[in-house]
């Protein structure tokens, strides 16, 4: 990014404190969004030589809060330490920040300062963990003592990668104490006219455990046609599948803003899974948009 950018990227950040709500129920709750540093870098993450695009607070605020929605769960792709740091200092400047998962190095030797340090910010709400990492890691007592930690001190893990639904039922049956979270509808991939019938078993073996929550995030991602293709019956059976294993009281809304403007706007994703909840009724909208985040993360109010 030239300097010229980046001043233009400046000019454009805006606060994020708002209106927590409106006066007939919570705020809704975006679990799934990258605040990235106002400058393109290198990711190795994400693949060799992949930039990630800068995300503006302020940008995120004008499509989310057109959409209703107020708050956010911030995640961090980067293991730095300072850039974990810089997200709760985000948070600490806007409201609409309401909670930050973090990546830490677990396992590693300098992980439990890190761990306290964390966990002694009260929007620091968890960690993000790729799922070959955690298969790797249940056999290294270090990892399951730092793991344990995290569950002691009331923060969750993000499960994330091509392995998370086997990741994920091994960690919180390791764990039961843990919360654990699937993202991006635990990988589902939306192709043909029904759900791939592994993907099926895995949801089910994971849902077993009360510890376990999903996040319907990257739905239109996932899917195998046009992102401009309408209609929630294409999505359908793939949610319906999520609901059945995992019911009201354990899914949430995401979006994976601002990767997920490759696929579709802000407004069309929250669209599409308002179309879905509104059919199930307002007390299971008021928790997949609000309540179960709050539970599942242990969020507060800003303040």
């Amino acid at each position: 990014m030239t300097a010229g950018a980046a001043a233009l990227v400046g000019q454009r950040t805006h606060s994020l404190a708002a209106p927590v709500g409106d006066a007939d129920g919570p705020p809704v709750i975006d679990t799934h969004v990258h605040f990235f540093p106002p400058v393109a870098e290198k990711v190795g993450t994400q693949g060799a030589g992949q930039e990630r695009p800068p995300a503006l607070t302020g940008d995120w605020q004008q499509a989310a809060h057109a959409c209703g929605v107020r708050q956010a769960v911030v995640i961090e792709s980067s293991p730095d330490p300072e850039d974990n740091q810089r997200l709760l200092d985000l948070a600490g400047r806007h409201a609409g920040i309401v909670g930050v998962v973090g990546r830490l190095p677990i396992g590693a030797a300098d992980c439990p300062p890190l761990i306290r340090r964390f966990a002694a910010h009260r929007r620091f709400r968890g960690i993000r963990l790729r799922s070959e990492a955690i298969l790797a890691g249940l056999d290294n007592p270090a990892f399951l003592h730092h793991m344990e930690s995290l569950a002691d001190k009331g923060l969750a893990a993000d499960v994330i990668g091509p392995t998370q639904l086997v990741a994920a039922d091994r960690l919180a049956t390791r764990l039961p104490q843990l919360r654990v979270m699937l993202e991006h509808m635990a990988g589902a991939r939306i192709e043909g006219d029904r759900p791939d019938p592994r993907w099926l078993d895995g949801i089910a073996a994971a849902s077993r455990h009360a510890n376990t929550w999903l996040k319907v995030s990257h739905v239109i991602q996932s899917a195998d046609r046009d992102a401009e293709d309408p209609g929630l019956e294409r999505y359908a059976p793939w949610l319906e599948a999520v609901w059945n294993a995992f019911g009201d009281a354990r899914v949430m809304f995401g979006t994976d803003w601002p990767v997920s403007l490759r696929h579709a706007t802000y407004a069309r994703i929250h669209d599409l899974v308002r179309q879905f909840i509104t059919g199930r009724g307002a007390e299971a909208s008021r928790l997949f948009f609000a309540d179960n985040a709050r539970r599942a993360y242990g969020l507060t109010d800003p303040g």
